[in-house]
C-alpha cells in the first residue's frame, strides 16, 4: 500500500518527499480512513498550509474518483496536520468503498494506475487483487 500512495502522491504533490508510514486508522462498511505521514521537499515554513490544503482538495476533486467517471470523489480531505520543528506532514483522507467492492479491490483501484486515470477495476468480474498487502 506505501508503494501505491507514495506513486499517487508524489506523483502529484512536489512537497512530498519520503513517505514515512501509511496506517490505516479505520475500517466501516463504506468508508476507511488512512494516514499518510511524509517528509516535506522544503522545510515547512516554505509552504502555505491552506494552499497545500487546497491543493490536496484539487487533487482529489480532479482523480479522487472510482470509477473515473463517478459523480463525486471518493477520496476526502479529513486533516492535514504540519509537524513542529521537522518536515513531517500528515494528510488525513477517508476513502469511500463503492459498493459491490472490496476493500482491497477499492485500495487498489485507487491507486493502480492512477496518473492515466483507467479506473475500470469495479466493472471488471475477472480482477482479482493478487499484489496488494496488508
Amino acid at each position: 500500500m506505501r508503494r501505491f500512495i507514495e506513486e499517487y502522491f508524489k506523483g502529484k504533490l512536489e512537497l512530498v518527499g519520503d513517505i514515512c508510514d501509511v496506517k490505516i486508522l479505520k475500517v466501516e462498511d463504506e468508508w476507511m480512513e488512512i494516514e499518510l505521514e511524509y517528509y516535506a521537499v522544503r522545510p515547512l515554513e516554505d509552504y502555505d498550509k491552506d494552499q497545500v490544503g487546497l491543493t490536496i482538495t484539487d487533487l482529489i476533486e480532479k482523480y479522487g474518483r472510482l470509477p473515473s467517471t463517478a459523480p463525486s470523489p471518493c477520496l476526502e480531505l479529513l486533516d492535514l496536520i504540519f509537524g513542529n520543528g521537522d518536515r513531517k506532514v500528515k494528510i488525513r483522507l477517508r476513502v469511500r468503498i463503492p459498493y459491490g467492492l472490496r476493500v482491497l479491490d477499492a485500495i487498489n483501484a485507487l491507486f493502480i494506475d492512477r496518473m492515466s486515470n483507467i479506473l475500470t477495476l469495479d466493472r471488471d468480474p475477472t480482477f482479482y487483487p493478487s499484489t496488494f498487502r496488508l
